[in-house]
């Protein structure tokens, strides 16, 4: 019977604190992250016994399932993204205190109850920290999947590379309230940057710290430049110098909204501008190494010589002579390809500084 009581106590405090959750926020953190947490050191969910069946990996699992319902609400991941962060910080907080790094023990009988404290808490808190740290880099991958969808990486090709073949037809309003129609790319470049501003104003709206912010999209253009590099790669028709010069220009336009946001991921974009380089320099200097590091420090002298290997009209012979020597002395062949990854992120928002 008390089984049972405590297993619907669970269920009331999961749909209550999480499934009827609402983005709701209260000094810059996530209501329901706080709620969470006080609740929890209410009900004494951290001095459970180990063999007991503890409501806490239940939390973990219950936002995940929420989050998996709806894969493509970049607001909805965002929200639980915070409210993760903000719980994780609380329980490191928490386990600072009770460890004894800020707690000033001023008798016998306070240094006796920040023992038993200790013990009946602190495995409880080390457990819970890394399932919630575990479920931060699975909503961080969420958040990118859901951007950076096969739409999403269809109309970044249409836009960086073929801007021109999606020019549309569309009708504007004139002086006097008359019509006409008028023909440009602004359509496709809306469609690439409306998730862009989407994840940024879903991010600053559920109080998600600027530091990730900064990370969350250092990956998302991450992933632009190495689906665009690896296009290049495998369609040698674009590897023209007409080509080049587009894809100056449209990153420039990527860089631009970069700019306007204070986003700093420029550099992520390197190797995409660098392949543009190549594209639109003399081929004839490039068998010169100070060339080559000055022009593309970014890309292996493998990714170069495949570039020029598949650029029409063909680089003099000399030059991809020069490459194959360079990456026999100079360096193993690594994958012509950047990966593309979403597994790199780096947990730095979570500094002493956080909130």
């Amino acid at each position: 019977m008390e089984t049972l009581e405590r297993e619907n106590q669970e269920l009331d405090f999961l749909e209550r604190e999480i499934y009827l959750a609402t983005p709701s926020f209260a000094e810059g953190l996530p209501a329901a992250g706080v709620s969470i947490f006080e609740q929890l050191v209410k009900r004494k969910a951290f001095q459970q016994d180990e063999a007991a069946p503890s409501v806490l990996p239940k939390i973990t699992t219950t936002i995940e399932s929420v989050c998996q319902q709806q894969p493509q609400n970049v607001k909805l991941l965002c929200f639980w993204l915070s409210v993760t962060c903000t719980l994780l910080k609380q329980v490191r907080r928490r386990q600072e205190v009770l460890s004894g790094e800020e707690v000033d023990f001023d008798s016998a009988e306070t240094k006796r109850a920040a023992y038993d404290a200790q013990h009946s808490e602190l495995p409880q808190l080390a457990k819970f920290d890394g399932s919630l740290t575990a479920l931060v880099h699975t909503l961080y991958h969420a958040v990118v999947r859901a951007v950076v969808t096969d739409d999403f990486r269809a109309q970044l090709v249409a836009v960086v590379l073929h801007s021109g073949a999606f020019e549309q037809e569309s009708v504007v309003a004139t002086r006097g309230g008359k019509q006409r129609r008028c023909k440009g790319s602004l359509g496709s470049h809306l469609l690439l940057f409306a998730p862009l501003n989407n994840l940024l104003l879903s991010l600053q709206s559920c109080m998600v710290h600027e530091s990730l912010i900064q990370q969350l999209f250092g990956q998302v253009f991450y992933l632009i430049a190495a689906h665009l590099f690896n296009y290049l790669s495998d369609h040698k028709v674009e590897c023209v110098t007409n080509c080049g010069f587009q894809i100056k220009m449209e990153l420039a336009k990527l860089e631009d909204w970069l700019n306007r946001n204070n986003v700093k991921a420029a550099d992520e974009l390197a190797v995409v501008q660098e392949a543009a380089t190549i594209f639109v320099m003399d081929k004839a200097i490039l068998g010169d190494t100070d060339v080559l590091q000055q022009a593309c420090p970014s890309l292996s002298y493998t990714q170069v010589r495949h570039l020029l290997t598949n650029f029409k009209p063909s680089p003099p012979a000399a030059v991809l002579h020069r490459m194959k020597t360079l990456i026999q002395k100079k360096e193993s062949p690594p994958e012509v390809e950047m990966p593309l990854d979403v597994r790199r992120v780096q947990l730095t928002f979570l500094d002493n500084n956080h909130r």
